[in-house]
């Protein structure tokens, strides 16, 4: 019965090396959005502090209404104020979205247009993550080792399992096979 005890644990740890891995990939998902505004001509600059423990990876989503044709420049800062990145659109004429990666966690955005003849509001919304690296890393960790554990066990019961049935049945044929009432 050993093997029941194996397969039962076997499944509780991939259930948790699952929900593990579940809960690493909702931590990472873009859940937290920030706004800036651009009203042209008269405001022409925002910029917004995001803050620590933001994924390198953002989504962007800019909205244009009014004059189109209008040039934009998204610039992101580290934590010491080092530009890490951005995104230039020029002689932008439709709505624009998708993904910016980073080399390293923007700490600050600014956005910028520079066209003082047009009469346009730009929305950019941002969406990003906001994580512990040192929480998922271990949680990653967690999730793996779990996850092999869960399988080795469930692969060692199932193993002791069919050898138990084969050696049931390799008995239950030898029984069959000799005659009652014969002794040599």
């Amino acid at each position: 019965m050993k093997y029941k005890l194996f397969i039962s644990l076997g499944f509780v740890f991939l259930a948790l090396g699952l929900f593990s891995s579940l809960y690493v990939s909702y931590l990472a998902s873009p859940s937290t959005r920030t706004t800036l505004h651009i009203s042209l001509p008269d405001n022409n600059i925002d910029s917004s502090l995001l803050g620590h423990n933001i994924a390198e990876k953002v989504y962007y989503n800019i909205s244009i209404t009014g004059d189109r044709h209008v040039n934009l420049n998204i610039s992101f800062y580290d934590d010491r104020d080092v530009f890490i990145g951005g995104l230039y659109l020029e002689d932008a004429s439709r709505n624009s979205s998708g993904w910016i990666i980073l080399p390293e966690s923007p700490y600050r955005i600014q956005a910028e247009s520079t066209c003082a003849t047009c009469r346009s509001r730009l929305d950019i919304s941002l969406y990003y993550a906001r994580f512990d690296r040192n929480v998922t890393d271990v949680l990653t960790l967690f999730g793996m080792f779990t996850s092999i554990l869960g399988m080795s066990l469930l692969t060692g019961g199932l193993y002791e399992y069919l050898a138990k049935k084969k050696l049931e049945q390799k008995q239950n044929t030898q029984e069959n096979t000799t005659e009652p009432g014969y002794t040599y």
